[in-house]
């Protein structure tokens, strides 16, 4: 039986020494066919000071476009309503326009149509600041909505179709040395 093993003791090697080699081959052609794909979620946290913040409610991000919306039969603008929390350690905050609001037709700038900014009842206005919410709310955090309207609602009927756009620019003071 010995000389049965000594005998056949190279041709065994070979037999192992390929069956390797084919494992070898075949399992770097496995992972040469992996493919990856590299995924990035870019995250933000805004953490709000306890002393003063004004913020959006219910998913509205403040930072992008928002888009009226246009009714073709009556020829109306609809208002945007977008519901913000205010806050403020002294309960006082008061809200200005930092210039008119104004939607200008892209193609001709000559077209356009003035608009009109609320919180809770109270107009903006462009040349002075206005108390806005309610003080002993406003330090627990008041919940009020933001109203974009157009100024004169019978003007939007006349406007050429196209694509208008601007930007509400809006200044929100608190006095947190009261607080």
């Amino acid at each position: 039986m010995k000389k049965i093993i000594t005998k056949n003791a190279p041709l065994f090697a070979t037999a192992v020494l390929a069956l390797s080699t084919l494992f070898t081959a075949s399992h770097a052609n496995s992972v040469e066919n992996i493919q990856k794909q590299n995924l990035d979620i870019p995250l933000e946290l805004k953490v709000p000071s306890d002393d003063f913040s004004v913020a959006a409610r219910n998913g509205f991000s403040l930072g992008q476009s928002q888009e009226m919306a246009y009714d073709p039969i009556q020829k109306k603008l609809n208002p945007l309503t977008i519901p913000l929390l205010l806050k403020s350690k002294s309960g006082e905050i008061k809200a200005s326009l930092n210039g008119d609001i104004k939607l200008i037709n892209d193609l001709d700038p000559t077209k356009s149509i003035e608009m009109k900014a609320s919180i809770g009842n109270v107009e903006l206005k462009s040349t002075k600041s206005q108390d806005i919410g309610e003080k002993e709310r406003n330090k627990i955090g008041s919940a009020v909505n933001l109203v974009i309207s157009a100024k004169v609602p019978g003007e939007v009927a006349k406007l050429t179709s196209g694509y208008y756009q601007g930007t509400v620019s809006i200044m929100f003071e608190g006095d947190i040395a009261k607080a």
